[in-house]
């Protein structure tokens, strides 16, 4: 409407310097010119019109779409917390088997161990056992006095020996014993007709009468 009000005031301005020709071809072309502005501005109305309903629709869709995938993303962050989850669990499932497995091989361990040791017990056990032969002995010899008995007499009615060592060389060197008497370590026991008995640390013998 403007843009018709600003053409009429050019058109009156113009024809008021112009002949009757000019007018009217003038008048022609103003028409022409208002007929084209007109439809410009019918198409601008509509092209308004039609980027309007665009822009709702655009938005609408927008809308829908932020909805659903709005939807989408929960769902699939719930997805991916109860998977979360889940590989938690298993892996608190996995270390509690990975300790029963250690325990378990602590335990097989010790049981190998234990019936090693019973095999080499009963291995011990089994194997013949080698005694030492104990030595012979041989019977010990008698120990004898290192004299001789040279005679017996009775003197005041009692027994004595007569004694001489194996070195002696004179008759002085005879010695006579009672019962209780002790000669060379060894202590007269018992005398008789014609043996004597010596007691000693070692053992008793009886000598005759040499």
């Amino acid at each position: 409407m403007m843009r018709r009000g600003v053409l009429a005031g050019i058109a009156l301005l113009v024809l008021g310097g112009c002949s009757g020709a000019d007018d009217a071809a003038l008048l022609a072309r103003l028409g022409e010119y208002e007929t084209r502005l007109e439809t410009l501005d019918q198409q601008l109305l509509e092209s308004s019109e039609s980027y309007a309903r665009d822009q709702e629709n655009l938005h609408d869709r927008v809308v829908g779409l932020v909805a659903e995938y709005s939807g989408q993303l929960i769902d699939l962050l719930d997805q991916i917390t109860g998977m979360q989850a889940t590989v938690n669990e298993l892996g608190e499932q996995q270390s509690k088997q990975d300790l029963l497995i250690a325990s378990l091989k602590e335990e097989v361990e010790q049981l190998e161990s234990q019936l090693a040791r019973l095999q080499t017990v009963r291995t011990t056990q089994s194997a013949p056992v080698q005694r030492r032969a104990a030595p012979k002995q041989e019977p010990a010899k008698p120990v004898t006095p290192a004299f001789d008995v040279t005679g017996i007499e009775l003197r005041g009615g009692r027994p004595f020996v007569a004694v001489a060592s194996h070195s002696a060389q004179s008759l002085n060197e005879v010695q006579l014993l009672e019962v209780g008497d002790t000669f060379s370590g060894w202590r007269v026991s018992r005398v008789g007709d014609q043996a004597a008995e010596f007691v000693s640390g070692t053992g008793t013998v009886e000598l005759t009468v040499q």
